[in-house]
């Protein structure tokens, strides 16, 4: 019985095997072929590297077209172009041409240089992202350019994104991106947008270095066109080769690449061991699936809203790629977060102290402090000393409940001054105001001044040059006058023309003009008494003195100038007198 059923469960497994070997079936029949894009690198304008004989569109547009003819020669395989003609184009067209043809690789061809010709070599770059890393094929591929002419193998690797002005990319696995400045998302994505393009819509990219156009050797064999056709048959019996030198395993339907806001996602069943496809089908579209990057960030906090504007990086990556179309936006208020408190004390209050709840925000630090007032002490006073007006007093007194000794200095009650004699000053006469403290007779007096007379000018008798003045001066309280004299000044000396000098403020005559009376000698001279004339003087001619020039006479103008030396003299003296003055004061009392 127990063979029985063992046989059982055996052919029900067979049985299932085999219906999954015909779905299998079915599904590689629905596909039909394996398909394989090739992208011509560069293009039009963009010429690629000038180190060859031809610019590096030339080589790799000969490559392509030769793979793909040997590829389509076998007919499980249908091989595309991105571009048929010599045509420049952005990443995204050339990847999308390969989603487009339902292709299962998209492999780009190109030529490499360096500024050392020494360096040679072919070598080849896949993408990062493990699920569309097709490193095993990328192995085989240039195995088989090396093989076929001798260019130096190189190694298949991968080359990390080194960013732009937004920062490194980094691979988001849920929305199938990348994103600038996202450490916390994954991995960082790959430097080359093929590579790059061809995992977020699901299809290994792998570009392939054919050699060096700088170094001599490589570029003698690529300039050989039947090198060219070599390498490429090469290049198609390795894909042939690891696409159908298994037997296809198939998973499950798996998503290719989810839909986005532009694009819709597709999925697929792929071989576990190549990755080739059976069957592609499409997923609902997802206007929404927007993956937003912050442009403007300015944080909610506790109390206050924040603002953020984004754009959709998925739109702007491909519009900055070579897809033009809208770039999506939007903008948001951030609610305040509201506090989040932590505590740090929760203490409850007794009859000697006081409680205390503390709270402190986790985020902006800020502080509640709840005071739990305590009972406070059971006092009992023990002893009083009252306090005086200057000295201050004490009371204690004890807790009933726990004996603690209250001390409580009473501070002095100070005086209270009762008012005994309170006299207002006069012009004359002081005053005061005296109080007593009516507790402890502490007295204290404060003088008040008398104001003094208020003296204002009541008549004046001017003096003259040689008698003094008279100044009356009357208190307008009390009427009491003083006398102040006012001293002469003296007269002031003007000398006049004729020789006089006068008082220039009474015009007394301080000095009489002098005689002017002039007296003319003339001298004839005796007959005979003629002068011997001088050496060289003429004969006969007589030599005559004049007499105002003798010594000892003087003349009118001397005499002037005398007499104002004198005037002027007298008037020095007469205000150094003046400058002394001595002012005579006389009191006497108004009748």
């Amino acid at each position: 019985m127990r063979g029985i059923r063992t046989a059982v469960s055996v052919f029900a497994i067979l049985l299932v095997c085999l219906l999954m070997s015909a779905a299998v079936l079915a599904d590689m029949d629905a596909d039909g072929k394996i398909v394989v894009a090739i992208d011509p690198g560069h293009g039009g304008i963009d010429g690629g590297s000038d180190a060859g004989t031809y610019p590096e569109k030339t080589y790799n547009m000969k490559l392509s077209r030769y793979l793909r003819d040997y590829l389509n020669e076998d007919g499980r395989f249908t091989a595309v172009l991105t571009h048929e003609d010599d045509i420049y184009l952005h990443f995204v067209p050339r990847v999308r041409a390969a989603v487009d043809a339902g292709a299962d690789v998209l492999i780009s061809m190109h030529c490499n240089t360096f500024e050392q010709a020494s360096v040679g070599g072919c070598t080849a770059f896949v993408s990062r992202i493990d699920r569309f890393c097709a490193r095993d094929l990328a192995e085989m591929l240039l195995d088989a350019v090396s093989s076929s002419s001798g260019i130096y193998r190189g190694r298949v690797d991968t080359r990390v994104d080194t960013g732009d002005s937004l920062g490194v990319y980094y691979w988001d696995e849920i929305h199938q991106w990348d994103m600038p400045g996202r450490p916390d998302l994954g991995i960082p994505s790959d430097y080359y947008s093929i590579n790059m393009f061809g995992s977020k819509f699901g299809i290994p990219a792998i570009i392939i270095e054919h050699g060096y156009l700088s170094n001599p050797y490589d570029l003698a064999i690529l300039d050989d066109d039947e090198n060219l056709r070599a390498i490429a048959r090469a290049e198609a019996d390795a894909i042939i080769s690891y696409y159908t030198g298994h037997e296809h395993v198939f998973g499950d339907w798996e998503t290719d690449y989810p839909s986005n806001c532009v694009y819709a996602g597709t999925e697929s069943r792929r071989c576990q061991i190549c990755g080739a496809r059976a069957g592609i089908r499409q997923l609902e579209p997802d206007p929404e699936g927007h993956f937003w990057r912050a442009t403007y960030y300015s944080a909610a906090t506790c109390t206050s809203d924040g603002y953020a504007e984004y754009v959709c990086q998925i739109a702007f990556n491909l519009n900055q790629k070579g897809a033009p179309m809208d770039v999506h936006t939007k903008s948001e208020v951030l609610p305040a977060t509201g506090h989040d408190y932590e505590t740090l004390e929760d203490s409850q209050p007794t009859h000697a102290r006081d409680g205390r709840l503390w709270q402190r925000c986790r985020n902006c630090g800020d502080e509640i402090v709840e005071i739990r007032t305590g009972e406070g002490h059971d006092l009992e006073e023990q002893s009083y000393e009252a306090p005086t007006c200057t000295e201050p007093g004490k009371r204690v007194s004890v807790c009933t409940v726990c004996g603690f000794v209250s001390e409580e200095v009473i501070p002095p009650s100070g005086h209270q001054y009762e008012v005994i004699e309170d006299t207002e000053a006069t012009h004359l006469e002081d005053g005061r105001l005296v109080e007593r403290c009516a507790v402890c007779g502490d007295e204290r007096t404060e003088e008040r001044p008398a104001e003094g007379h208020t003296f204002e000018e009541a008549s004046v008798t001017p003096p003259t040059c040689t008698e003094p003045g008279v100044r009356i001066m009357r208190c307008a309280v009390c009427g009491e006058e003083t006398e102040e004299e006012i001293e002469a000044p003296g007269h002031v000396p003007e000398a006049r023309e004729d020789g006089s000098v006068v008082c220039s403020v009474c015009g007394e005559v301080l000095e009489e003009a002098p005689d002017t009376e002039t007296e003319t000698e003339t001298e004839t001279d005796a007959p005979g008494d003629t002068d011997t004339p001088k050496a060289g003087a003429e004969p006969g001619t007589a030599r005559t003195e004049d007499t105002d020039d003798a010594p000892g006479t003087p003349d009118n103008t001397d005499r002037r100038g005398m007499f104002i030396g004198i005037a002027a003299g007298a008037v020095a003296v007469l205000a150094l007198g003046a400058g002394i003055a001595i002012g005579v004061k006389k009191s006497r009392k108004a009748s």
